[in-house]
C-alpha cells in the first residue's frame, strides 16, 4: 500500500510541478480544479482513515504529542481541518 501512495504522491508531484493554467481554455481550467479538488478529499478522506487507527493506538505518542491534532498538524494536514466524529459517529470534515 505504501508503495502505491509513494508512487501516487510523486506522479502528482510531478503533474502539479510541470502545471501550466495558462494554457488551458476555461472548460481545461474547470476540469483541472475538479481534478485537483477530488485529489484533496481523496487525501481528507485517506487521513480521515489513518488518523482513526492513529488514536485507536494511541501512536500519537510515539511522537511526541499528546494529541493527534499535533501529530496531524505535524504531518502537513489537518489542523483545523482534521476529521472528527460528527454526530452519529459520523466523520464530518471541519
Amino acid at each position: 500500500m505504501f508503495d502505491q501512495l509513494d508512487s501516487a504522491i510523486a506522479t502528482i508531484e510531478a503533474v502539479v510541478r510541470e502545471f501550466e493554467p495558462g494554457v488551458l481554455d476555461a472548460r481545461g481550467a474547470v476540469r483541472a480544479v475538479e481534478r485537483f479538488a477530488k485529489l484533496r478529499h481523496l487525501g481528507e478522506a485517506g487521513s480521515a482513515l489513518a488518523a482513526k487507527r492513529v488514536d485507536e493506538t494511541r501512536a500519537y505518542r510515539e511522537s511526541g504529542f499528546a494529541q493527534r491534532r499535533g501529530l496531524a498538524g505535524q504531518e502537513g494536514g489537518g489542523g483545523s481541518r482534521d476529521c472528527r466524529s460528527g454526530a452519529g459517529g459520523r466523520r464530518r470534515a471541519l
